[in-house]
């Protein structure tokens, strides 16, 4: 399995391998058994062929698939056990859901296992903020091959405005999102807001579930 090429000076950001093997842990940090509320707010933007970038365990996946203008959704994730949980899930989708088909390939390498399909519409529900900067940068290059012209990318990460204490995964702005989804990239961003993003009980401050984050829309020139 080809592994991105994390820069671990980068603070905030974990070894490629912390990833690859997060599923072999039944309890993951970020898993919260059910899809994101944001994305859940916005299923009606998802239309289409859907790519689930960093799909987990395939919870926004196969709640997508239920959608009423979803024809199909792909997701790939790094970790093999994450990808095998997802296509466990899928099975006990209905059968007039979307197909769900899951891939296991990094950020940086989903072109090269998902070409020639291309995606009307692309969801990035906390994997942008997992990614060094090189890293992030050649992931918004293999998105603008695999979302089609016209296309939607939505993106949900860990805002800066976020007051908690620890630092990983990083937080990012709303003008790193901006420089990142640039014109020269081959995007256009539409909006940024802030959103509550769900967590493990666990992990929340103060027994909070929730963290702050940003909600990006970009569409593919």
């Amino acid at each position: 399995m080809l592994l991105p090429l994390f820069a671990a000076a980068t603070p905030g950001v974990l070894p490629a391998s912390f990833y690859a093997s997060a599923y072999d842990n039944p309890a993951t940090p970020w898993t919260t058994g059910k899809p994101q509320p944001a994305v859940q707010a916005e299923q009606a933007s998802f239309q289409g062929r859907v790519l689930d970038c960093g799909c987990g365990a395939g919870e926004n996946s196969c709640f997508l698939a239920l959608c009423k203008d979803v024809t199909s959704v792909t997701g790939f994730d790094l970790s093999p056990g994450g990808v095998a949980l997802a296509r466990d899930r899928a099975l006990e989708l209905p059968p007039d859901a979307a197909p769900a088909s899951f891939f296991t390939a990094s950020a940086e390498t989903a072109a090269s296992a998902l070409l020639p399909r291309q995606f009307d519409t692309a969801l990035d529900s906390a994997l942008l903020h997992c990614l060094a900067d090189d890293s992030a940068r050649a992931y918004v290059g293999q998105l603008a091959q695999l979302v089609v012209p016209g296309g939607k990318v939505y993106v949900g990460c860990f805002s800066d405005s976020n007051p908690d204490p620890w630092d990983n995964p990083r937080r990012l702005s709303e003008a790193y999102l901006r420089d990142l989804f640039s014109e020269e990239a081959g995007f256009s961003v539409e909006s940024v807001r802030e959103v509550w993003w769900a967590r493990p009980p666990e992990r929340g401050t103060g027994g909070g579930a929730f963290c702050m984050a940003h909600w990006m829309v970009a569409r593919r020139l």
